[in-house]
């Protein structure tokens, strides 16, 4: 199987727990993946929309019956290093004092109710943010009926203090909403196209194909 990437990082964990094994567990064998450069003779650039429609759905259906939703978020290059906590929101136009946020409670990651006397929910990420971070908001097919022209979904990330995880999420909150940058990504509405948002393009003249052997 070949993965072409620009940059490509695997990470693999096996836990053995409270296996009564008869003989000695031994490792495989690790072999370094093999990677070929390509060059192009010009400049190529490879491009994205910020947001993406899937399910059931085709381009211009008008059905909200099977949606999927994912969104790209673009982080500005002043930004990219700092600590931050993404925030994910989904509210009704008709009821716009009314805010749920994505992000993980008691049982997971769920939709929960914004109460301004409690920190907000964060968008859970396990890792590192780049310039684009992948936000699959709506990832099984949902039916979105009831929302038309109502249900509006939001994007947006504030900076933190520090890097410290108990670090309380109302203070970047806050810092979002000071900074405008918790913006309105999507109405639902089913003549969406299934691609929205700003088309992005990444130029580069070189891809690695990194072959795992598996």
């Amino acid at each position: 199987m070949k993965f072409i990437k620009i940059t490509l990082t695997l990470s693999l964990s096996i836990i053995l727990q409270n296996l009564p094994l008869a003989v000695e567990a031994q490792t495989p064998p690790l072999f370094p993946p093999s990677v070929t450069e390509m060059t192009f003779s010009n400049p190529t650039k490879y491009c994205f929309y910020q947001g993406e429609l899937g399910g059931d759905r085709t381009d211009l259906s008008g059905d909200l019956k099977q949606i999927t939703l994912k969104y790209r978020l673009i982080v500005p290059p002043e930004d990219q290093d700092k600590p931050k906590n993404i925030f994910v929101a989904f509210r009704r136009y008709s009821i716009p004092d009314v805010l749920w946020l994505f992000g993980l409670k008691n049982s997971g990651p769920e939709w929960v109710q914004y109460d301004p006397k409690q920190p907000p929910v964060v968008y859970p990420i396990n890792r590192s943010y780049s310039p684009f971070t992948e936000l699959d908001i709506i990832s099984k097919p949902t039916d979105l009926t009831q929302f038309k022209l109502d249900g509006e979904v939001f994007v947006g990330y504030g900076l933190k203090a520090n890097d410290n995880a108990a670090t309380s999420s109302t203070d970047s909150f806050q810092e979002m909403i000071e900074h405008k940058r918790f913006k309105r990504i999507w109405l639902v509405d089913g003549s969406s196209p299934k691609l929205f948002g700003t088309l992005f393009c990444i130029p580069f003249t070189t891809l690695n194909a990194i072959d795992y052997g598996f």
